[in-house]
């Protein structure tokens, strides 16, 4: 799940106007980010996570980037089949000025594709519409790729509509219909 958060100013001024900004109040109380660690991650190691982050050892803290990172963290497991996974982050006031993000992450199982079954289909080959989805049996489940394999189903012409469901089976499988 992706939340975007979008923060905009618009400042309307006569042309004779002039602002300036005053930023000492807020440069000196502005906290910073000391340290960033993982635990429970065992999939995908701390570097890899780390380099996609917003946020950044010796960067500028704020909680909605840390909101946003562990959203992206989340991300970054599903899209690797683990469906179930779950990830909490903890803030730790090291001094004035200084904080420690912490993520906590439960995996939680890998899921992949199982079955996948082809039904409607009246003028093309099962063959090309496997292909153009894009996933086989036994692939880590990432929804992103079956968006992706719709897509190119309804591109590819052939189709008025191209719907793809999926259900999940016994074992930590995932079985597609298109």
């Amino acid at each position: 799940m992706w939340r975007f958060l979008l923060m905009a100013a618009i400042l309307t001024m006569g042309s004779s106007a002039s602002w300036a900004v005053d930023n000492s109040k807020t440069a000196a109380s502005s906290p910073t980010v000391h340290a960033i660690d993982f635990a429970g991650n065992a999939a995908i190691d701390s570097s890899t996570l780390q380099k996609r982050l917003s946020i950044k050892p010796s960067g500028p803290f704020d909680p909605r980037q840390v909101l946003f990172s562990r959203d992206l963290v989340m991300s970054i497991y599903q899209e690797k089949g683990y469906a179930d996974v779950r990830v909490s982050t903890r803030t730790i006031v090291r001094s004035p000025g200084l904080v420690d993000v912490h993520f906590r992450i439960e995996e939680g199982p890998l899921y992949h594709v199982g079955a996948i079954s082809v039904e409607g289909n009246r003028s093309i080959s099962e063959k090309l519409i496997r292909r153009d989805l894009g996933l086989t049996t036994g692939d880590p489940f990432s929804q992103s790729r079956i968006y992706e394999g719709n897509r190119r189903l309804f591109l590819s012409g052939y189709f008025e509509t191209a719907e793809i469901h999926y259900s999940s089976a016994p074992a930590h499988r995932t079985d597609v219909h298109v």
